[in-house]
């Protein structure tokens, strides 16, 4: 009985102290922190292959689910190279296997590194960045 009163005062002090204390909005951090985005292939792959996809102008997807992504890119898997991540964003057709990368930054905006189509990319070469302070969409570093 003890402890089920206990538990019960706890929760109760809990949900006084959230309830007392004011909730303020989430707000960016004062400096950039920036973090660098990967191809998600481990081998050798292909920046917007055709030309037909660069990230000034791709498809969003995820905007079905109400999410507005930062930008957007295909990168193809070239022979040899396996996909990292999860196969669900693997796209396979006549024009070979590729990825659908799309970036969204919870607050102000990513930003990608501009590239001619048909750049060869390795494992470790950098696409983009996040956590990083922009003012708008779909823009290059």
């Amino acid at each position: 009985m003890t402890s089920r009163f206990a538990r019960t005062l706890g929760a109760l002090a809990l949900v006084l102290g959230a309830l007392a204390v004011p909730a303020t909005p989430a707000a960016a951090h004062a400096t950039a922190d920036p973090i660098g985005i990967y191809p998600p292939i481990q081998g050798s792959s292909t920046w917007d292959r055709f030309g037909s996809t660069p990230p000034a102008s791709h498809h969003i997807v995820f905007g079905n689910w109400g999410y507005t992504n930062d930008w957007a890119v295909d990168i193809y898997r070239n022979p040899g190279a396996t996909v990292v991540y999860s196969s669900c964003y693997q796209v396979n057709g006549d024009s070979g296997a590729h990825i659908h990368l799309e970036v969204i930054n919870q607050h102000r905006y990513s930003r990608y590194v501009k590239r001619a189509a048909g750049t060869t990319l390795t494992d470790e070469t950098v696409v983009g960045q996040v956590g990083t302070h922009y003012s708008g969409q779909r823009a290059a570093c």
